[in-house]
């Protein structure tokens, strides 16, 4: 089975848009076929009305993993604009909810942590999950919020730039990590998660550091084309997770980003392939190390690879509603 991610032709109009996926049974019947919703679904509830759903979970508590997209401030600082508002996906989730979401590091559930682009991951998938479990159990009505790490595309790639690993080797190393976080999902659920959602890795060809890596035959910038690095590591995630639709729901982030690079000025981007931060990294970015004149909301970027608090908020919006309409 392989998915294809791709912007639908009515992309360009909001009021198409599938961020408001707020049919229980149209997001069913998409899960039915695999781990997230037909593109075809947001054409038939656009003629539904606006109206909300009533959501039958209702989360006790909220759970992350991941890496600086999903990192709540475990060093004492988040990969965006350190702002002190809603500024981290995951956490906007649970915020709709009327939850809150803190790093494992002050006490709370965050154990996503972030790090340089090229570099490991400092704790694993498997790691923050172990951490979590020796101290923890997981809850009947407990969510659990992943993001497939960038890394996972970004250390392959950059060897690839660097002729020191082949394309074939790249990808087969890609698809492997796929494998290896699927089978932290299974574990989760073996150890009684009902409910995971997991974001997928975005198209980071569109992001200002796809653009200077300038390796198309790995990551691509052209909007009517998808990069292979990316696609490959998503799709596999798909299939190896493809029975568990259950308990697994899938966040397709390439399909947000993309559309707001594609589209940006309809949904409130005027700059899409540019950071805003003038730090080498969102991590030391405040509202007073921004690029002089830019508005905060109208940029997608943070730093050269994570998303603003804009971005974070679209995407956890994003997320949401589809959690809602799927439970």
């Amino acid at each position: 089975m392989t998915a294809t991610n791709h912007l639908p032709s009515s992309a360009n109009s909001p009021s198409t848009e599938p961020v408001s996926l707020t049919r229980r049974s149209v997001l069913r019947a998409g899960a039915a076929g695999g781990l997230f919703a037909a593109s075809g679904a947001a054409a038939l509830l656009s003629g539904c009305g606006s109206g909300d759903i009533v959501s039958a979970l209702q989360p006790a508590r909220f759970i992350a993993f991941g890496d600086g997209m999903s990192d709540l401030g475990q060093g004492g600082a988040r990969y965006t604009v350190n702002d002190g508002t809603v500024n981290i996906w995951a956490e906007r989730v649970a915020n709709r909810y009327g939850k809150t979401l803190t790093a494992q590091a002050v006490g709370g559930l965050g154990y996503a942590q972030g790090h340089a682009a090229t570099d490991d991951m400092p704790r694993s998938m498997a790691a923050q999950i172990d951490a979590f479990l020796s101290a923890n159990t997981i809850g009947t009505s407990d969510v659990v919020l992943m993001n497939i790490p960038l890394s996972y595309v970004l250390r392959p790639v950059a060897a690839v730039k660097a002729g020191t690993l082949t394309q074939t080797a790249a990808l087969q190393q890609i698809a492997d990590s796929a494998v290896a976080l699927s089978s932290q999902v299974k574990r989760l659920i073996a150890s009684g998660a009902k409910y995971i959602v997991v974001a997928g890795a975005y198209d980071v060809g569109r992001s200002p550091y796809g653009i200077a890596m300038e390796l198309p035959s790995m990551l691509t910038s052209e909007t009517q084309r998808s990069s292979a690095a990316v696609t490959h590591l998503n799709d596999r995630f798909k299939i190896e997770v493809a029975t568990l639709g259950a308990n697994v729901l899938f966040v397709d982030a390439a399909f947000l980003v993309n559309r707001n690079v594609q589209f940006g000025p309809n949904w409130g981007f005027v700059n899409s392939n540019k950071a805003l931060c003038t730090t080498p990294t969102a991590l030391t970015c405040t509202d007073s190390t921004l690029t002089a004149g830019a508005t905060k909301s109208q940029y997608l970027f943070a730093d050269n690879i994570h998303l603003t608090p804009a971005g974070n908020q679209q995407l956890g919006d994003y997320a949401y509603d589809q959690l809602r309409g799927r439970w």
